[in-house]
């Protein structure tokens, strides 16, 4: 069952049954039997990230392994992640095979197992023809490499984050909340370990204060007291000088940030304030990333809230100064149809709630066009530039196309000029070449004999004479 770089190893001979029916008296859906234990130190040769070698794999992990499957009647092999060279990575709980998901979920790493799986839990009665028959069921030689939560957008596994020691409670930090963290650069290109660092920041703005994001983004997906271990490819470490590096990061505590459904009308108004005004610090200190998140999200506390009197008043006057704002972003980070998006937007909500005449509604109405004006002009000037480059582009084609054109005319005029002097010199040398007896012949033809010249002058000349004269 082992291809020819895994060599067969033998087998406890335990066999753990793990049928998902098997309280209800359903067995032999899914069997294992464990070839070779997980290492105390986490896996064959202790990898960088055996910290916690007692640890299974759970629901949402990326995991790493070599597997070779076999039919179990007659054992042929239709499948191999060994043949091919590369480890197989997939997330656990999207696997086509459940008995792969089951069956993972009680490894270690480093260990080397046998899972039979029936065809209920690997590709049913359909099978995948030829290679799996319907309804066969399936050996599979599972070595499980690594497992963790991969963090990149891509899923390719970039940066995988390892669960080192639980944390407690049911609770994540939620972007703006509150935190205080340890986390500490194992190697990664310096000589050593680096001491741990800790530090209390609102979370969403780690970067501000020296949080590398990945670091952050870790954070997220953490408890209260867990302790992780983050990998981090070079491609994804560009900002720390594109070296592998490894942290490890401890959440210490934190305090979650309210929901704008957990506060009233006043405590709306104060958090939106507060967004907005760290929106506007962002946005004069040129981050313009983090300021349109937070105009975003005091837009979002005050767009569908409905309050009275001098409150809606003040919602109403804060909503606008902030689209306002956001606006002014999107114009400054050169998006300028965004910018006459929200403007657009902006000066129809006024106008249609006879806002013009509350909350500064007039003012806003007259900068909202401004800024509109402007950002069509930009994006008119843009979209000629655009047409110029394009035209440009156009042009050089067709010049050098030309040029190519007039270089192979020219070239094939020259090589029209050398026929024709050749054929000029084979002229001059075939006239030069005419044999003398032939110009005597044709000047004697050219120049006619009189009669005289060769008869007497008393003698008529003969008939055949003027018989070949007639005749010609």
């Amino acid at each position: 069952m082992s291809s020819s770089s895994s060599p067969p190893l033998p087998g406890t001979g335990k066999v753990e049954d793990l049928s998902p029916g098997y309280a209800d008296g359903d067995r032999g859906a899914l069997l294992k039997e464990v070839l070779r234990a997980a290492a105390a130190d986490g896996g064959p040769g202790g990898s960088s990230s055996s910290s916690d070698p007692g640890r299974c794999p759970v629901k949402g992990d990326t995991v790493v392994m070599h597997y070779v499957g076999t039919l179990k009647d007659g054992g042929q092999q239709f499948d191999s992640s060994r043949d091919r060279g590369k480890p197989f990575r997939f997330t656990l709980g999207q696997s086509e095979v459940r008995g792969w998901d089951l069956g993972l979920a009680t490894m270690k790493r480093g260990e080397l197992a046998i899972l039979t799986v029936r065809a209920d839990l690997a590709y049913g009665d359909t099978g995948i023809p030829p290679k799996i028959p319907r309804g066969a069921t399936l050996c599979f030689e599972v070595e499980l490499l690594d497992f963790g939560e991969d963090l990149t957008p891509d899923q390719s596994g970039g940066v995988i984050r390892r669960v080192l020691e639980p944390g407690e409670g049911p609770d994540h930090p939620n972007e703006d909340s509150s935190v205080m963290v340890s986390f500490r650069a194992l190697g990664g290109g310096k000589e050593g370990e680096e001491a741990a660092r800790e530090m209390s920041f609102t979370l969403g703005e780690g970067t501000e204060v020296g949080v590398p994001r990945w670091v952050e983004l870790a954070v997220e997906k953490m408890k209260k007291g867990e302790r992780s271990r983050l990998t981090v490819s070079p491609e994804y470490n560009k900002e720390q000088g594109a070296f592998a590096v490894d942290y490890e990061v401890i959440v210490k505590s934190f305090e979650l940030a309210k929901e704008r459904g957990q506060l009233d009308g006043v405590q709306t108004l104060e958090q939106a304030k507060l967004y907005k005004d760290k929106g506007t610090k962002f946005f004069l200190s040129g981050n313009l990333q983090l300021a349109r998140k937070k105009y975003d999200k005091a837009i979002l506390f005050l767009e569908h809230e409905i309050l009275q009197g001098e409150q809606e008043y003040t919602r109403r006057q804060l909503l606008q100064a902030t689209k306002l704002n956001l606006a002014e972003c999107q114009f400054k980070a050169r998006n300028w149809i965004a910018a006459k998006i929200i403007c657009d937007k902006m000066i129809m909500e006024i106008m249609e709630g006879d806002g013009s005449k509350a909350a500064g509604g007039e003012q806003q109405v007259v900068r909202a066009a401004f800024l509109r004006g402007e950002a069509m002009m930009q994006a008119l000037l843009c979209r000629i530039v655009q047409m110029e480059d394009n035209m440009s582009q156009r042009f050089n084609q067709l010049s050098g196309g030309f040029n190519q054109l007039s270089g192979e005319f020219n070239q094939l005029s020259g090589e029209f000029n050398q026929l024709s002097g050749r054929v000029a010199i084979l002229e001059d040398s075939g006239r030069n070449s005419v044999p003398k007896s032939v110009s005597h012949e044709s000047v004697s033809r050219s120049t006619p004999t009189t009669p005289s010249a060769a008869l007497s002058s008393d003698s008529d000349p003969p008939r055949a004479n003027s018989a070949s004269v007639d005749g010609l």
